[in-house]
C-alpha cells in the first residue's frame, strides 16, 4: 500500500510529463507520447520502466477530469470481489463447499459444470481456484481442507506405473532397486 507523500510524489511525476502539453508547447499529442514512450521513465515507487502511449494520454484525460487528484494512484473499486462470479454463483459454490468440504476444487469445478451452474466458457479453472481460496467458510469447517487425490504422509507410500505391453508380467517389490 502506498503512503501519501508516495502517491503524491507519482502524480507530480505524471504532471510533469504531461505539463508540455497543457502548457500548450506541444503542437501534436500523440507524437509527443510515442516519442516519450520509446524512453524509460522513473517513476516514484515503480522504479524505471517503459509506459505505452495510450497510458500517458490516459493520464491527460484523467488531468483533465479530476486534476491533479486524477494522477494519484489510486485503488481498484472492485478490489476484493470477483468480477467473474455473481453472488448468486458464489452462494452455490460456497454450500457445494459447506456441504463437502474435503471435495477438491478440481472435482467441484467438474460437477459444477456437468450441473449447468457454471458455464466452462465464461469461468475459467483459475478463477474458480482463487474464488475458493478467498472465500470465508462459516466456524465449524474451517481447517478441514480438501483431500488432494493420490497424495499420502510419506514419500515412497504409493506406487504407479504404466504396462505399455498386456503381456508383460509386472516385476515384484523385491527385485526394484533404488539408486
Amino acid at each position: 500500500m502506498l503512503d501519501e507523500k508516495t502517491k503524491q510524489a507519482i502524480a507530480l511525476k505524471r504532471f510533469s510529463i504531461i505539463s508540455p502539453i497543457l502548457s500548450g508547447t506541444i503542437k501534436n499529442n500523440r507524437e509527443y507520447f510515442q516519442e516519450f514512450s520509446r524512453k524509460p521513465v522513473d517513476m516514484p515507487h515503480f522504479g524505471t520502466k517503459l509506459y505505452h502511449h495510450k497510458t500517458f494520454e490516459s493520464w491527460l484525460y484523467d488531468y483533465h477530469r479530476y486534476g491533479l487528484d486524477g494522477l494519484t494512484p489510486g485503488f481498484r473499486s472492485d478490489k476484493g470481489k470477483s468480477r467473474k462470479i455473481s453472488m448468486e454463483l458464489g452462494d452455490k459454490i460456497k454450500a457445494y463447499r459447506i456441504n463437502n468440504p474435503k471435495m477438491p476444487t478440481t472435482i467441484l469445478y467438474d460437477k459444477l459444470t456437468s450441473e449447468g451452474i457454471i458455464d466452462p466458457l465464461t469461468l475459467s479453472r483459475s478463477t474458480l481456484y482463487r474464488y475458493v481460496a478467498d472465500m470465508v467458510l462459516p466456524s465449524g469447517t474451517e481447517g478441514i481442507g480438501e483431500s488432494l487425490r493420490f497424495s499420502y504422509q510419506y514419500p515412497g507410500e504409493m506406487w504407479q506405473g504404466d504396462y505399455p505391453d498386456k503381456n508383460i508380467i509386472p516385476i515384484s517389490m523385491k527385485t526394484l532397486y533404488c539408486y
